[in-house]
């Protein structure tokens, strides 16, 4: 027969009589191991109130009977200076509730975090609370903002060969002979061969906070063609 009495929606553990009325429990100690020993082993024992129990009292009738408390898990949320990284701690539950998923959401969502929330680190995060003792506590990282990624600059890309290209070696002649003065053609191109063409600058990506806040990116530096003697831009393509 069991001495104790659980109220669920306190979570409170009291005892059923007190301890000179039941005859039962002798000292503290007894009564915590008591406690220890039957399903409300990971309550929080409420040390001072077992200990009026066991103290002398004309009044004794008027002490609280309660001596543990089943304690729910709780979740906090720290962000760092820059507001890139959520780091969320589980004090596990004694004898109480399990932080669910729900519960985890709206800690996010009181904190103000909307992006760069990991579902699947989350779910690995509130998973733990199996494998760490009652009324530990644990962290991880479960939102990453995003840094911005820069532009990336203009750029110039040569369509045809140069002067610089020419590999000066003597040319074979018929027979296995070789040509010592004949180091090759020189190298032309007929008007209207594209010579050079732009690729433009990029924009880059925005980045963005565990808050939402966007981080703009820094676009890339702008080129232009520059037309010397004998070259134009191509009048249908202003990048070649």
């Amino acid at each position: 027969m069991s001495v104790f009495s659980f109220n669920q929606q306190t979570g409170y553990l009291s005892l059923l009589k007190h301890p000179i009325d039941s005859g039962f429990i002798a000292t503290t100690t007894q009564l915590i191991t008591l406690i220890e020993q039957s399903q409300y082993c990971d309550f929080e024992i409420i040390a001072v109130n077992i200990s009026k129990l066991f103290t002398q009292s004309k009044n004794y009738q008027s002490e609280s009977l309660i001596v543990a408390h089943a304690i729910n898990a709780a979740i906090t949320i720290n962000i760092d200076d820059k507001n890139m990284v959520a780091e969320a701690t589980i004090k596990t539950a004694k004898g109480g509730v399990l932080l669910s998923m729900q519960d985890a959401q709206k800690a996010l969502f009181d904190a103000g975090i909307s992006k760069g929330i990991s579902p699947q680190a989350l779910d690995n995060f509130l998973g733990q609370q199996f494998e760490h003792p009652a009324g530990s506590e644990y962290s991880a990282i479960i939102a990453h903002g995003r840094n911005p990624k820069k532009g990336l600059d203009a750029k110039f890309v040569r369509l045809c060969s140069t002067a610089q290209d020419r590999v000066l070696s003597p040319q074979a002649k018929e027979g296995g002979k070789v040509d010592m003065k004949n180091l090759g053609a020189i190298i032309t191109v007929k008007p209207g061969t594209p010579l050079m063409q732009r690729v433009a600058a990029t924009l880059g990506e925005d980045g963005y906070t565990v808050f939402g806040d966007i981080i703009l990116a820094k676009p890339g530096k702008e080129h232009q063609l520059q037309p010397f003697e004998g070259t134009k831009i191509d009048p249908n393509n202003p990048n070649i």
